[in-house]
Formats: structure tokens, C-alpha cells, sequence
């Protein structure tokens, strides 16, 4: 399934990820413990790749996968 992420943001300890319609939320200590650890801004900084393939973290040196990430993901409705 191709994803079109529309927005990345966090609350709390989630990441919160719009796609597709949908809102999807994982917690970053179960992507990255560099992601949990981050501050608010550091967070926030995440880049959607122009191909939508890859989200990164430049501060961080830490990419993911987009499609890895959604198996991860619960989706909230």
C-alpha cells in the first residue's frame, strides 16, 4: 500500500502521523531510543523525503522507512 503522509507531529511519547486520511500513532521508544530521547524541536524537525519514501532526522542521523514505519504503526481511525 503507498502511503501520502500529510503531517508528522508528536504528543507526548507518540509519534502522530496523517496519511492517507487516517491519523496513525506509534511511540517513539519503539522506533528509536535516540527519537525517544530527543527534545520537542528535535522531534518536530522530521523530513519526508521527496519520493515520500524515507523520513529522517539530520540531528539525529537516524532515517526510516516510511512502509517499516506503518508496520509499526496503529492506526487511530
Amino acid at each position: 500500500m503507498a502511503y501520502l503522509i500529510e503531517r508528522i507531529s508528536f504528543e507526548g511519547n507518540n509519534m502522530i502521523i496523517r496519511a492517507n486520511g487516517r491519523k496513525y500513532r506509534v511511540r517513539t521508544d519503539m522506533i528509536s531510543a535516540r527519537l525517544a530521547r530527543a527534545d520537542q524541536a528535535t522531534k518536530e524537525s522530521a523530513r519526508l523525503s521527496p519520493e515520500g519514501y524515507t523520513i529522517s532526522w539530520p540531528k539525529l542521523q537516524l532515517e526510516l522507512s516510511v512502509s517499516g514505519l506503518f508496520q509499526m504503526c496503529q492506526s487511530t481511525y
